[in-house]
C-alpha cells in the first residue's frame, strides 16, 4: 500500500463516523505493517516514537523520528518511512477524540510534514 493509498484510506473512513461510537478514524494496525516491514520496530519504541509525537510539537517529533529512523534501517524507502510514521500518528490523533473534520485535517498535515521532511532529507 503506498502512502497515498494508506492516507486516503484512513481518510475514507471518517464519513462513516455518525454510524460509529468514539474512535472512528481507522488507523493500521501495525506501523511496521504499513512500512511493508522496511522498518521493525518493537512495541516499545513504537510506543516511545508515538509519547513524542504527542507530548511534541508533532512537526519537530517527525523530523527528529524520520531522522531516527534513516540511521536505524538506511535501506527503508521514502514511502515505507512515510507510511510508518503516518501509521505511527495516527492513534495519537484518534485518541483525541475531537471529531471527524479536525481528524482527517490533522493526518492531511501531518501526512504533508512527513513528506516534506523527507523531501527535504533526500536533497540533503
Amino acid at each position: 500500500m503506498t502512502t497515498t493509498q494508506l492516507l486516503r484510506a484512513a481518510l475514507m473512513l471518517l464519513p462513516l463516523s455518525a454510524a460509529l461510537p468514539a474512535h472512528a478514524l481507522e488507523c493500521p494496525v501495525s506501523p511496521n505493517a504499513a512500512s511493508k516491514h522496511e522498518i521493525v520496530a518493537n512495541a516499545p519504541q513504537i510506543k516511545q516514537f508515538q509519547k513524542r509525537l504527542a507530548a511534541e510539537n508533532p512537526a519537530a517529533a517527525a523530523e527528529s523520528i524520520i531522522g531516527t529512523l534513516k540511521v536505524m534501517y538506511p535501506k527503508a524507502s521514502d514511502e515505507g518511512v512515510a507510511n510508518f510514521m503516518i501509521a505511527l500518528e495516527c492513534p495519537v490523533i484518534a485518541e483525541q477524540n475531537k471529531g471527524d473534520a479536525w481528524e482527517k485535517t490533522q493526518v492531511k498535515q501531518f501526512a504533508d510534514t512527513v513528506h516534506s521532511v523527507l523531501a527535504e532529507s533526500s536533497h540533503s
